[in-house]
């Protein structure tokens, strides 16, 4: 089985004046659509996976922020 772009999910880190959480994901196609300046971070073979990252860069990023 091989991978297809919509297969495969890359971890955005937003710039920290966009008023977005400041991790996100979104599949390799849709990433490409996104207009404002993004750092793509890491991919990942499955959406639990980039939710789970995101979910604990999130909450490292509050914790530093706090």
């Amino acid at each position: 089985m091989s991978l297809d772009a919509r297969d495969v999910f890359v971890i955005l880190k937003w710039p920290e004046d966009a008023g977005l959480p400041r991790y996100s994901f979104a599949t390799v196609q849709h990433a490409a659509e996104i207009r404002m300046p993004v750092e793509r971070v890491q991919t990942c073979s499955s959406i639990q996976a980039a939710a789970s990252l995101v979910d604990r860069l999130n909450a490292e990023a509050a914790a530093d922020a706090a």
